[in-house]
């Protein structure tokens, strides 16, 4: 169908500047027009830009519709079930909704000349747009004087990978149980080695990660509005494993441990029976199985067929994972580093559950 393909934004490849400019080129499309920068990013990382010669068809009447269309340049037919003809062209205003957004498609779409096509995924934009509205509707639910910063802070965490898996019925009471703290310049917020109570996400100001090497303090990464920390410690029922520090005065949001498990953890990490991943293996699914553990730690004759990545090197070895991808985590690591490996890969944007071997129930 194409001569051409290329992803609308392909974030190794181009630089920040090129991505604004890409957002804002494409921001007349609706519903495009109505989405924070954040969001319109996160649809555009998932579409792609096609180039298409005339007399091409696009899509038929009667398929599923996986895709949202838009005529960025050129002309294209849509024939109904009559065989009616809708010309559009793309400096009509028409152009700036899908071709066809039924589903199933009600048209037919042929391309009259050479075109640019937008080609977006259908179920990315409708997940966005939910977490969009939640996120504005959740605005509008706190005081009067909620200032644009709020929205912020709340936008770029609605964006993160974790938080788009999160059920829209949690949002409400996730915001709710929120408690807004406020932090001066230098002042510690969680401490290596302590316990951990409480997850925090950064609303105003910046802070520091910091850990301890020989007794000297060493700064490993820096936190802005919409970030969050605090998580694996709850995960995983163990103490902080850096701490973090105020690099300027500003403001957290803290949820407590209860409340993080029950809101955040549970709709992210799932666990599958034995009779679960037997129907898992016999669909049409890509699996894999992952291992946590230190390699000293599995026998030799368990460490084939499965991809062996201990949890302390996970973060840094997701370039070698793969999206498509469904990995099942062997629960002998144990209950603690299993559904904290399936939280941190899906935190990620990757699709992690843990086996469950102590029920084979399907």
């Amino acid at each position: 169908m194409s001569d051409s393909s290329a992803p609308s934004i392909n974030k190794e490849t181009m630089s920040e500047e090129e991505i604004l400019e890409k957002i804002e080129g494409l921001r007349h499309l609706e519903p495009l027009a109505s989405l924070s920068d954040n969001h319109v990013r996160e649809v555009l990382t998932h579409a792609y830009e096609l180039t298409v010669d005339q007399g091409k068809m696009l899509f038929k009447r009667r398929e599923n519709s996986k895709f949202y269309y838009y005529l960025l340049e050129g002309s294209v037919d849509l024939l109904d079930s009559q065989y009616q003809v809708e010309p559009i062209s793309s400096d009509e205003e028409r152009a700036m909704q899908p071709l066809d957004n039924n589903d199933p498609y009600i048209y037919s779409a042929v391309t009259t000349s050479s075109a640019s096509i937008l080609k977006l995924s259908r179920d990315r934009l409708d997940l966005v747009l939910t977490w969009d509205q939640a996120g504005n509707y959740l605005v509008e639910e706190f005081d009067e004087k909620q200032t644009a910063l709020d929205n912020d802070w709340m936008s770029s965490l609605l964006g993160s990978p974790i938080f788009q898996q999160i059920p829209p019925a949690n949002l409400q009471q996730l915001f709710v149980k929120f408690k807004e703290v406020s932090f001066p310049v230098g002042s510690r917020v969680i401490n290596e080695g302590d316990p951990g109570d409480d997850f925090f996400v950064i609303k105003s100001g910046k802070a520091d990660v910091i850990k301890l090497k020989e007794g000297e303090k060493i700064k490993v990464a820096e936190l802005v509005p919409g970030q969050y920390f605090g998580e694996e410690a709850l995960i995983g029922n163990t103490v902080r494993n850096a701490s973090v520090e105020m690099s300027v005065t500003g403001t957290l949001m803290k949820l407590g441990k209860d409340d993080f498990k029950q809101l955040l953890e549970t709709p992210v990490v799932s666990f599958i029976t034995e009779g679960q991943l037997s129907e898992l293996l016999s669909s049409d699914q890509n699996v894999t199985f992952l291992d946590i553990r230190l390699p000293v730690e599995i026998p030799q004759n368990e460490k084939d067929n499965r991809l062996i990545v201990p949890l302390a090197n996970l973060r840094s070895r997701l370039d070698m994972l793969d999206e498509e991808v469904i990995y099942v985590i062997y629960p002998e690591a144990g209950e603690r580093r299993a559904t904290l490996g399936a939280y941190l890969l899906n935190q990620a944007g990757y699709h992690a559950v843990v086996l469950n071997r102590r029920n084979t129930q399907s």
